[in-house]
Formats: C-alpha cells, structure tokens, sequence
C-alpha cells in the first residue's frame, strides 16, 4: 500500500472525468454545459497525464471513466487510457457514441479500453435525435454499439430519463438485452448544469421507474438493470426482501466516488457543483486528505426525513438533489417519498473470516467491484455453512455463480 493510500482513509473505488467541454451535440439536460469548443482552462496532455498518475498511486484498481462533453473530441484520449491501463487503473469510455468508429475502437483496446458506455434514450430514432440535438444520433450510437460488438468489447446502454421517454423503459431494456449490453443503465435526471431548466419527473413517477426496473431485472438475468443516481433503488429492493449482497450501492457522493472536471476542480459527484480543490494547486491526495466536505459526507449525519431513516445508511438520499433544493448537502432528499417508521432494515451479519490465501485472490479484482464481490462470496458461505472464506469457497462460487467467469480473479493462477 502506498504512502498516499495509508494516509488517507478516503480512497476512490470510481473516478468519472469529465475531459472536456467540448461536445458535438446539444444535449438540454447536460450538467457540463458543454459547447462546440473546449474551456479555455481544461488540463493540458502534460497535466491530464500528471492527474492519471496522481489517481493511480492514489487509488490502484479504480475504474477512471472518461467522459465529456464528448471525450473523443479530445486528441491525447488514446494516451491517456495508455497511462491509466499502465498503471493498473480501468479505464472506460462514456460516449454519445456518434464518433466512435471500428479503427478508433481498435486502437483504444489496443492502449488498454476496458469497456464503453454509450447514450442511448429511446428505442427509435425520433425522441433520441431531437433530445440529443442533432439528427442521425440515434444512428450514431445504433452503429458504435455494433462496433462493440464486431470488436468484442463489453459495452453497456446509458438511458437518461424524462418524462418524455418514461414509457420507453421496458422498449430500453429489451433493445439493450438484444444487442447484448452487458449492462442497462437509467440514469434518474438532476436537475445541474444545463439542466437546471427542466422539469424532473415526480416523486411518484420516480417510484414506479424504480418497480418497472426491479420487476424486468428478473427477466433480463444476463444484463444487469442498474438506477443510476437513484439511491432510493436500495432501500425499494431492501423492502421487497432482496438479499444483503444484492442490494445496490446507494448515493456515492463522496463514497468510494469522485468526479473532475476539465479544468481539474474535484467534486464529490458531477452533479454536485461542491469544489473539493484543483488540482493545478494541490496534488489529489492532499486535497482528499483536506476536504472538509468528503468528512461530513462520509459522516452520514443528514438532516430531515434521511436522518430518520435507517436506510439511509445505505441509501444516504441523493446528495445533489438535496443540495440542489436547499442548498445544503447534508439536507434530506426531496425526491424520496418514503416516510421513516420503525420497521426498518436490520443490521447486517458480521463479516466472515478469510484465509490469508483467499484474501490475496480477491485483491486481484478490480477496486471497484470488491465490495459487491465479497458480500455475495461471505453470503454464498453463510448459506453453505462454512464458517471461513478459503480458496476452496472460492473455486466453489467461480463454478456454480451463473455469470463465474466474470470472476477470472479468484482463480489460483
């Protein structure tokens, strides 16, 4: 473990970075604002490579996505997933998808891409092309995915949602199920940036996204169907009896997750415009290792229905929203209807012990995915009795887990 990493008890599992302003569509619900140009101010290659390094000695094993605006506008892209793939880190593209050709995919994989995420909101071309701006983006996207596919790169579908596409859900995830996206991503809006304008969906409509996604889960078991800037999400499955290790990560403000932006100011999330430092004046360590903001998120202490609630230790309301509402981060989630009541969740089992051996495999695995990965594996122990994690569990869960082969990393070799 590096010097940085003992000294900080805040080490991001996922860092989305924001590498440019510059974008080729006009999006209405874009928190970046982004324009035709890039920001006067966005990182030059010699510092984006200096802040790849910085995050690798910081955090090694975290997935770095690489967004915009439209990242492959940005010429020094191929470098920098080089550097981050070098230097043990993930990286991944967040992508409109209208630019991303066969060659341009070739290339990425061959500097170390490890997965694509591409914008996709409706399952016909009408209401994509008109909410994303430009014509033939539906088709831009359509054709990035089927280079995915030709090139063999995991890639999944991001859908943001309104309440002009609400009724698209269940269209979405059997489009996305078809081209074989490896994941479906719905992506609750917040109200930043160039969005600011528009009209959220209620509170109610919020919650019945929430039930369309946890019943066609259950229909789509080789994708999986994730609510994106929805915490509410766990406390729903929580309250429908899920199991502990299924339970999705709720609001990841400042909870394993950071956000740049061009111009190297860090923030707890991308919709929430609460500077943490820039990094053209502070090295990332130092400026986690300082912020008063990442101390009181992580405290967990909210104000309102949220500080009620049991479930927000792991749901912890949406911190953006709060914020954007009240002005106050740490405020109660205005888009939650649930009331807090004394049936909650209980607390979890203790942890189960793991053998020295074990413990190396799963270190193996990407940052990111540990947690989820080690809940499954001490819940599959607990149901099978054994009363340790050793490799033998391991090989057991790798052969029987339905989807075992996306845990290459508990191998022996």
């Amino acid at each position: 473990m590096s010097q940085d990493v003992a000294e900080n008890p805040f080490v991001p599992s996922l860092i989305s970075w924001n590498l440019t302003q510059q974008c080729n569509l006009r999006c209405p619900h874009c928190y970046l604002n982004a324009t035709p140009t890039p920001g006067q101010r966005e990182l030059c290659p010699e510092e984006a490579l200096q802040t790849v390094q910085q995050i690798a000695k910081l955090s090694t094993g975290a997935m770095l996505v690489f967004s915009g605006g439209e990242p492959l506008l940005r010429p020094d892209l191929p470098d920098l997933v080089r550097q981050a793939s070098s230097r043990g880190l993930l990286p991944v593209l967040g992508t409109n998808g209208t630019l991303l050709t066969e060659a341009k995919l070739q290339h990425l994989i061959a500097c170390g891409l490890a997965g694509v995420g591409i914008s996709l909101d409706s399952p016909t071309p009408e209401y994509h092309d008109a909410f994303r701006g430009m014509k033939g983006a539906w088709r831009g996207a359509i054709d990035a995915v089927r280079s995915c596919q030709r090139v063999e790169l995991p890639f999944q579908v991001q859908t943001s949602l309104t309440r002009e596409n609400l009724l698209y859900i269940r269209p979405m995830i059997e489009l996305s199920s078809q081209l074989g996206a490896a994941a479906f991503n719905l992506f609750f809006l917040v109200c930043t940036g160039r969005g600011e304008k528009l009209s959220d969906i209620s509170p109610q409509q919020y919650e019945q996204a929430l039930v369309t996604l946890a019943e066609l889960q259950t229909g789509f078991p080789r994708m999986k169907i994730r609510a994106r800037c929805a915490p509410h999400f766990t406390r729903f499955l929580a309250q429908q009896g899920a199991p502990e290790a299924e339970l999705p990560t709720g609001c990841m403000a400042g909870n394993g997750y950071l956000r740049l932006t061009p111009e190297g100011e860090v923030t707890p999330c991308p919709y929430l415009p609460v500077s943490l430092g820039n990094l053209r004046e502070n090295e990332l360590s130092q400026i986690l290792k300082d912020s008063l903001v990442l101390r009181e998120l992580q405290g967990a202490r909210w104000l309102g229905r949220c500080g009620a609630c049991t479930y927000s230790v792991r749901c912890r309301g949406c911190r953006a929203r709060a914020f954007a509402v009240s002005g106050n981060y740490l405020g109660e989630d205005p888009w939650c209807t649930y009331q807090p009541c004394e049936t909650e969740i209980p607390p979890g089992p203790s942890p189960l012990p793991w053998t020295d051996e074990a413990r190396q495999r799963m270190e193996r695995a990407p940052r990111f995915i540990r947690p989820r990965v080690k809940a499954y594996i001490e819940a599959f122990a607990r149901e099978h009795g054994y009363p340790e994690i050793t490799p033998s569990v391991l090989e057991e869960v790798r052969q029987t887990r339905p989807s075992g082969k996306a845990l290459p990393f508990i191998r022996p070799h």
